[in-house]
């Protein structure tokens, strides 16, 4: 049961649906784990590499 594994109410869906994707590609939940291993590092190298990072300024800053 996705309840009795969520560490908070936000998270039962994301889990009841790996668990479903888990269930549906024979059994085993070893895929759909690596697959959202490997989409978390690759969304982190895009944000590290690809998206520029600039301070946020102050209104007094800007005069």
């Amino acid at each position: 049961m996705p309840t009795q594994v969520a560490p908070s109410p936000e998270v039962v869906g994301s889990i009841a649906g790996f668990q479903n994707f888990g269930s549906q590609r024979g059994g085993s939940y070893l895929g759909p784990l690596v697959f959202a291993g490997a989409s978390c590092i690759i969304s982190a190298l895009i944000y590290g590499l690809c998206v520029r990072i600039e301070p946020v300024r102050t209104f007094e800053e800007s005069m």
